[in-house]
């Protein structure tokens, strides 16, 4: 086989590989949205995978306690947390959304 040959080849399946890829980061994001009313976004890395939702409504789907974190932000300091299955799942809520959902549990 020749290099232009090779150079095919390898086009050819790292380009299957890629478009397996996308599939499935898209058919994650069709399944989260299944989920959920409203999906900011989908973030994965080395450490963490995590998914930033709009409402505490959308975050009341996933199972699990809701943990609340401190956040460094003016407009939204507060993080609603639940990580089930290894997947952190999360919104930003501003001070008054914080407290009527303090109130409430």
């Amino acid at each position: 086989m020749n290099i232009n040959a090779l150079n095919a080849e390898f086009h050819r399946t790292s380009g299957g590989k890629a478009q397996e890829v996308t599939t499935k980061i898209k058919d994650a994001w069709q399944a989260v949205s299944e989920l959920t009313a409203g999906t900011i976004s989908i973030s994965v890395n080395l450490w963490k995978t995590e998914v930033l939702l709009t409402s505490m409504r959308d975050l009341e789907q996933v199972p699990g306690e809701v943990q609340y974190e401190v956040r460094d932000c003016e407009e939204f300091p507060w993080e609603a947390v639940k990580v089930y299955d290894g997947v952190t799942f999360c919104c930003l809520l501003r001070t008054d959304e914080y407290e009527a959902w303090q109130k409430a549990s």
